[in-house]
């Protein structure tokens, strides 16, 4: 059994945790009402929330198998957790400027 962390590490290490979440409430918030004013009905715009779920179990795995693999000189997960941070970044800022 490993060493016990403090309450304040526990929240440290979760903070990074906080942006992503933060993107994705804002991202469903909108998204529904801006499906509906490009006309979509009602019924097929909650359809837009199974698209994580249906996309994300195959990428997951994939993206661990890729990174079991990795053999970059920065380690097996660094590098996909920079290009992750990168993609999150791309993503706020692109719901942050959209009309």
């Amino acid at each position: 059994m490993g060493a016990r962390l403090s309450t304040f590490l526990l929240l440290c290490l979760c903070v990074p945790a906080v942006a992503t979440e933060l993107g994705w409430v804002i991202g469903e918030c909108l998204l529904v009402p801006y499906l509906l004013g490009l006309g979509v009905r009602p019924v097929w715009s909650s359809f837009a929330f199974l698209v994580n779920p249906i996309i994300g179990l195959p990428l997951c795995t994939w993206l661990g198998q890729a990174s079991d693999k990795c053999t970059s000189p920065w380690g097996r997960r660094r590098p996909f957790i920079f290009l992750f941070i990168v993609g999150s970044i791309a993503g706020l800022l692109g719901v942050a400027f959209s009309n």
